[in-house]
């Protein structure tokens, strides 16, 4: 059986695709509400109007997997390059900003700035 290694070389030499590794930094609430927007324009295909509604119904759904600010596991809330599935806060809610929270309804707290 091949190593790991030898694998990854073959691929390369193939013509493969190095993936990068996201940052393990923690994430603000400041620096997830960017990624946040982000993630639903790019997912949307720029089109705010979707982007909006699909960030509100993210917003209005109960959350399972929830992060905190600044933790250690708050990079998960970086979504991954190439991924098929959902991925960062497709995947994961930040507590405060996107979870179920008492001022989710407040139109500040989802509106889509470019």
């Amino acid at each position: 059986m091949k190593s790991f290694s030898s694998y990854r070389k073959e691929k390369l030499q193939k013509g493969g695709k190095k993936s990068k590794k996201r940052s393990r930094r923690p994430v603000s609430i400041k620096s997830a509400r960017q990624i946040l927007r982000k993630y639903y324009l790019d997912r949307n295909k720029q089109n705010k109007k979707k982007a909006q509604r699909s960030l509100r119904k993210d917003m209005g759904s109960k959350s399972k997997k929830t992060l905190r600010s600044k933790s250690k596991r708050s990079y998960l809330y970086r979504p991954k390059k190439d991924s098929k599935g959902p991925t960062g806060p497709g995947l994961y809610d930040m507590t405060g900003l996107d979870n179920k929270h008492k001022d989710y309804k407040n139109k500040h707290s989802y509106r889509l700035k470019c």
